[in-house]
């Protein structure tokens, strides 16, 4: 019996020492403040917690403009880089007759939204993902006016270079209200859909310049 007590006793000092060790192991382990979902929580390019200022969390930017038909006024917005995820808001009305919005695309593709005469329509949409496509809209109205902003990441820069210089946060452009027709030009490159950085719809004149 006392043979087995002693037995017990070896045992139990010998599992308290092991727990220790395990516990000193773990706490030697350096930890990450990233969250483990594949996402920039430092904006530097990985998960790992470094924060360069651009993170998940914080402060994106936004722009916007405002649409007025009878001004025979168009807008553009985008964002400046190939796949850069953004925002695209609009709020339209054609006042007291109907009228229609439409979605052009950098492939030239277009979406109709027809809306009647003393009614308003407004959407929100996820931006960015097709490079050559949905990094560049333009955004018409037959009659009446709209609101359109656009928001991106903290960091990202905008398409446009006017008179010659870029501007890093003006992601909707006015034309002509803001700058002239055949002014602005953009730094994306070739669409693949269609084999030009800005398509008829955009560039009428086939000068490289917003119409």
């Amino acid at each position: 019996m006392k043979k087995l007590l002693v037995l017990f006793l070896v045992m139990a000092v010998a599992a308290s020492l092991t727990s220790a060790v395990v516990l000193r192991s773990l706490s030697s382990i350096p930890t990450s403040s990233g969250d483990d979902d594949g996402g920039d929580d430092g904006g530097d390019g990985d998960d790992d917690g470094n924060d360069d200022g651009n993170d998940d969390g914080g402060d994106g930017q936004s722009d916007h403009s405002l649409l007025d038909p009878s001004e025979d006024e168009r807008v553009y917005c985008g964002v400046g880089t190939k796949i850069e995820p953004w925002t695209l808001h609009v709020a339209a009305s054609p006042g007291g007759t109907s009228g229609t919005l439409t979605i052009r695309f950098r492939d030239d593709s277009a979406v109709a939204f027809p809306i009647p005469g003393g009614d308003s329509f407004s959407f929100t949409m996820s931006m960015g993902g097709v490079p050559g496509v949905d990094d560049l809209v333009r955004i018409d109205l037959g009659s009446g006016g709209a609101w359109i902003s656009a928001s991106a990441r903290a960091g990202a820069l905008d398409p446009f270079v006017e008179d010659g210089t870029q501007e890093e946060d003006n992601f909707c452009i006015n034309v002509p209200n803001e700058q002239p027709s055949n002014s602005v030009s953009v730094t994306l490159g070739v669409s693949l859909y269609t084999g030009e950085v800005l398509p008829t719809g955009f560039d009428g004149n086939d000068d490289g310049k917003l119409d």
